[in-house]
């Protein structure tokens, strides 16, 4: 069963979209890192997954960035990732519940680290930093 889910994010960053398709789907990223660095503007990468049932399915995501729109009031702006995710699996089943867990995915933005505590600065001393 092949089933294509078209890219649908606010996410502007190919590196953290398929980061967040990881997380959001517990796949694993057949691809090397090697093959993942740089910034070219485009990404593919093969994932995979196996269910508690012992079904496998096999993800080809293809991405771009598409190059970012200057307006005449500002400065360029980064556009939004595009592209499909093409997932193969034995089963209807398995594939249209990647498909779902990705558009589901593609609707929560990324979890951001949490700000770290601002360490106290080494030139003022601690009874002037109240």
């Amino acid at each position: 069963m092949l089933f294509v889910v078209s890219v649908n994010t606010n996410i502007t960053d190919l590196r953290e979209y398929l980061d967040h398709l990881l997380t959001s789907t517990n796949m694993k990223c057949l691809t090397p890192d090697k093959a993942l660095s740089g910034q070219c503007g485009f990404l593919a990468a093969n994932l995979y997954a196996r269910s508690i049932f012992g079904e496998d399915a096999l993800a080809n995501v293809s991405i771009e960035t598409p190059p970012p729109r200057s307006a005449a009031t500002s400065g360029p702006s980064p556009q939004p990732v595009l592209g499909h995710v093409r997932i193969r699996a034995k089963s209807q089943g398995m594939a249209l519940s990647l498909g779902d867990k990705i558009n589901m995915m593609a609707k929560s933005p990324p979890p951001r680290p949490a700000p770290e505590e601002a360490a106290p600065r080494a030139d003022i001393p601690a009874f002037l930093d109240d």
